[in-house]
C-alpha cells in the first residue's frame, strides 16, 4: 500500500493477492474479498448447504403419499373415451399395415410308396419285423478278420494313390516300371554285410583309368609337393 494514490489501480474490484484486507476500507473491503464472482461456485454453496434440509424434509413424507391425477379406472378405459371416427381410423391402420396372409397348404406329391415309412425302412434297407436288429448293426454289419485285412488293402492302395500319403513306418514305394530296380542302384547289385569292402573296390583307380590334369595344375602341384631328395624351383 506504500503506492496508493500514485498509480492508477486499472483492476481496482480485484482484492490484492498475499495482502490482509482487514482494517483496510472499513468492513466494505472486506466483503468485497469474500464475494463470490463465480455463479457456479455460488450455485454449489447453495446446494452443499441445503442437501442435508432436502433429506429430511423427504424423510418425513410417507411412501406412495403421491398418487397420479388420472385414476386407474381412466387408465385402463382409455379406449372407451375415443372417437367411433378415431377407432375406425386405427382399426383400418392395423389391417392395411399388418395382413396375416393365409396359410399355406401341402400339395402330396405321390413320390414315395405308401408301404414306406419311416419305422419301415432303415438307410434303405426294409426294418426287422421283430424289431431285435440293433442299429449299429445296420450301419456297420459284422465282419471275419479275413474280409475286414482285404478291403483295408484295397483301401490303402487306393489311399495311396490319391493322397499320395505313407504311414511313418511304410516304405515308400514310387512304382518305377522294369527294367529298373530299386535294390540294384547304379545298375549292380549290392548287398550289405562286406563292412565297406566294395566301397574302396570301388573308389580305387583301375587299370585303363585316364587322369586329365592340366598344365597349371601340375605347376601348382610341383611348386607345392615336390618329390623327396628335390629342391622346389625357385620363381624369379
Amino acid at each position: 500500500m506504500a503506492n496508493k494514490g500514485h498509480f492508477i489501480d486499472r483492476n481496482a474490484d480485484i482484492p490484492t493477492a498475499g495482502l490482509s484486507t482487514s482494517g483496510l476500507d472499513g468492513a466494505e473491503g472486506v466483503k468485497v474479498c469474500l464475494s463470490i464472482s463465480n455463479p457456479e461456485e455460488l450455485a454449489e454453496s447453495l446446494v452443499r448447504r441445503n442437501y442435508g434440509q432436502i433429506i429430511e424434509k423427504s424423510q418425513n413424507f410417507p411412501a406412495g403419499s403421491v398418487l397420479p391425477s388420472s385414476s386407474i379406472r381412466d387408465l385402463l378405459t382409455s379406449e372407451l373415451q375415443k372417437s367411433r371416427f378415431m377407432s375406425f381410423r386405427e382399426k383400418f391402420y392395423e389391417e392395411m399395415y399388418f395382413k396375416k396372409a393365409t396359410l399355406g397348404e401341402v400339395k402330396k406329391t405321390y413320390s414315395k410308396p405308401e408301404d414306406v415309412t419311416n419305422t419301415s425302412q432303415t438307410f434303405g434297407s426294409p426294418s426287422s419285423p421283430t424289431r431285435n436288429e440293433c442299429l449299429y448293426d445296420v450301419i456297420l454289419p459284422a465282419k471275419s478278420a479275413e474280409q475286414v485285412n482285404k478291403e483295408y488293402e484295397a483301401f490303402h492302395d487306393k489311399y495311396i494313390i490319391s493322397h499320395n500319403h505313407y504311414f511313418p513306418s511304410e516304405q515308400v514305394n514310387r512304382r518305377y516300371a522294369q527294367p529298373f530296380d530299386r535294390k540294384s542302384p547304379c545298375g549292380d547289385i549290392h548287398t550289405h554285410g562286406d563292412f565297406g569292402l566294395k566301397v574302396k573296390r570301388c573308389l580305387e583307380e583301375g587299370e585303363n583309368h585316364l587322369k586329365v590334369i592340366g598344365k597349371a595344375q601340375v605347376d601348382f602341384m610341383d611348386r607345392n609337393e615336390a618329390p623327396l631328395g628335390m629342391r622346389n624351383k625357385k620363381h624369379l
